[in-house]
């Protein structure tokens, strides 16, 4: 949203509009981008459609409803329909960081382990008074 607020602060209105597709953009794919990375891609297409309609809906709901509250209903006011956008994009954002993001630490890899017919061999001497042992003990 900072990459938005900027054109927005430097240039107006018109900034706003310079500045939506690069502030919704970031909403609307860093979370699928993020579940593409870590390998899970259909969860990532599932919330990019998720976060593309809810800014959708958002436009369209602050676009001209939202607005007539706020000037008169004669048409599409541009600048609630992009507030409404980033409202949608949060809402999806917040969605998938609450419901669909969860952690799955990665399984351990399977090391081919030679097979061991041996682990330790030691030679025994046990000399005693009545008795004297000599041999090999050993771990298999």
């Amino acid at each position: 949203m900072t990459t938005a607020a900027v054109p927005a602060l430097v240039f107006g209105e018109g900034g706003v509009v310079l500045g939506w597709p690069a502030g919704v953009g970031g909403l609307v794919f860093g979370g699928p981008i993020v579940h593409w990375a870590h390998g899970r891609v259909g969860r990532g297409f599932a919330v990019l459609g998720m976060n593309v309609g809810a800014a959708g809906v958002g436009l369209g709901v602050f676009g001209l409803p939202v607005a007539c509250a706020f000037e008169k209903c004669d048409g599409f006011y541009l600048s609630y329909g992009i507030l409404g956008s980033y409202v949608g994009a949060l809402i999806g954002v917040a969605i998938d960081v609450a419901a669909l993001s969860t952690y799955q630490p990665p399984a351990p890899p399977a090391v081919a382990r030679t097979p061991r017919v041996l682990d330790s061999l030691v030679p025994v001497i046990d000399v005693r008074k009545d008795r004297t042992v000599l041999g090999l003990s050993g771990a298999f």
